[in-house]
């Protein structure tokens, strides 16, 4: 039996999840209610939806494993091109299992498209063949959404990684090139905040280990009570905003 708990992960609002993952079930949603209206069977076909999109937001990456029995969970074999050798890495392991919830959302599909064809007496053929045209879309969608959701756990993964080799005398520095703080208009949405031209908010973030500072050096950039609390191997993270009016123009000195 699957398990979720324990692996719920904040839901992510980055353009390729609004593009991709949020579009996606909205497209869904208007397939759902083309083919089945408002009976009782849209409401159940509607609630199945909604499940598989809340895993999918919220639990998916938490699942995720470098290395996993489950073919639906390995990021090694997810990762892995099957022609292409430079992005290909043999698994050490057999894939046994499957998970039912990703399985769940082949099946649904499927259902949906057999009802589709099967609506003869209420669907013209071409409002069939159109439903059919938009549930292969969603079905592209959902494929890149979890294809990006796999690679933010691969570089959540890799993060770890540099974290545990950092040594008293490195440093891990973090830079965003993409915000845009300019609003266009009153009460714009996310996907226009992120991914509008404009002005840019430039950031960089330094990660270093507390050990590597004098304890005089803690209290002066955090505080005593701060400083107090830290322990041997805590990071202490340093943040620097800039703008530019054009990112183009931006140049490294």
């Amino acid at each position: 039996m699957l398990t979720v708990r324990n692996v719920w992960q904040e839901t992510c609002c980055c353009t390729q999840c609004i593009e991709k993952g949020a579009a996606a079930f909205e497209l869904l949603e208007d397939i759902i209610k083309q083919t089945y209206g408002l009976s009782a069977e849209a409401s159940k076909r509607r609630e199945v939806a909604k499940n598989i999109e809340v895993y999918y937001e919220r639990y998916y990456r938490g699942l995720m494993l470098p290395t996993s029995q489950d073919v639906h969970r390995c990021m090694t074999h997810a990762l892995s091109h099957p022609t292409d050798k430079d992005f290909q890495s043999t698994c050490s392991h057999q894939h046994i299992v499957q998970c039912e919830i990703m399985q769940q959302d082949v099946a649904y599909v499927q259902e949906l498209r057999m009802d589709i064809q099967g609506r003869v007496d209420t669907l013209s053929t071409d409002d069939r063949d159109h439903l059919k045209w938009q549930l292969q879309t969603f079905e592209e969608m959902l494929s890149k959404y979890k294809a990006h959701l796999v690679r933010k756990s691969w570089d959540r993964e890799a993060y770890k990684r540099l974290i545990q080799r950092m040594s008293t005398v490195c440093a891990l520095v973090i830079i965003d090139y993409g915000q845009k703080v300019e609003p266009c208009r009153n009460r714009e949405s996310q996907s226009e905040h992120f991914g509008k031209a404009g002005i840019s908010q430039f950031g960089s973030t330094y990660l270093m280990r507390a050990d590597g500072f004098e304890a005089d050096e803690l209290v002066t950039m955090l505080g005593d009570q701060r400083a107090a609390k830290l322990k041997p191997g805590d990071l202490v993270a340093f943040t620097v905003v800039f703008y530019n009016s054009d990112a183009n123009q931006v140049r490294s000195g």
